[in-house]
């Protein structure tokens, strides 16, 4: 069933398929466009009104957050120092040819596992400087666990990071298992281009006043 709707310019009338979802009149799509647009702006400017007035936007929970809404390093001078743990975990998919070299330590550039926890444990010690508002943390302990997955032909990563002080170490924990995975791909990708890194993940923490986590894996 066709219908009419006149648009009002230059009197003219075109054609509405007023019973297909598909199709709709020309003057009512670019109203609805508009609306849309309008509403979504004024979304926009009621979100950043609300950070400032504290309305909707919880800000416990955004501790990176200032009252405006501006970006900022959290203040742990106040905090007791307490036992802080942190694992993460990574996967790299390096397929069954780069995995084989691998299993027998043939890469030309060296011991893929062991090259890679070394670079995870480096990182994980500079992360406040790879994140903007991460502390200096005095880290007492980073193990990685790299194994081969022979089924999958991957690499799987996982860190163990601790400390003692006054915020968590989730953020190293996580920053070793990256660029250790990172380092998997640089040793193998002259023998594969289609390395894939997968699952980054935190799998748990403890300590601090958010109590602990983990993951169901």
């Amino acid at each position: 069933m066709r219908s009419y709707c006149t648009d009002g310019k230059g009197g003219g009338e075109h054609e509405n398929y007023a019973n297909d979802p598909w199709m709709k009149c020309l003057d009512n799509s670019e109203h609805a466009v508009k609306e849309s647009n309008l509403q979504l702006r004024n979304q926009h400017d009621q979100f950043y009104a609300d950070i400032s007035n504290k309305k909707t936007l919880d800000l416990v929970h955004l501790t990176h957050v200032d009252e405006t809404g501006q970006a900022r390093m959290v203040d742990v001078s106040t905090k007791e120092p307490t036992i802080r743990k942190a694992a993460a975990r990574a996967i790299v998919w390096i397929g069954p040819d780069a995995f084989q070299l691998v299993a027998d330590n043939q890469i030309k550039k060296g011991d893929v596992l062991k090259v890679a926890e070394i670079a995870g444990i480096c990182a994980s010690k500079l992360t406040w400087q790879l994140i903007p508002l991460c502390h200096p943390i005095a880290i007492t302990k980073v193990q990685l666990n790299l194994t081969l997955d022979h089924d999958n032909h991957s690499v799987i990563i996982e860190s163990h990071v601790t400390t003692v002080g006054p915020t968590g170490v989730e953020m190293e924990a996580l920053t070793a298992v990256s660029v250790a995975a990172l380092t998997v791909y640089d040793m193998v990708k002259a023998v594969t281009k289609e390395a894939e890194i997968r699952n980054v993940q935190l799998i748990s923490k403890s300590g601090g006043v958010s109590g602990n986590f983990n993951r169901q894996l």
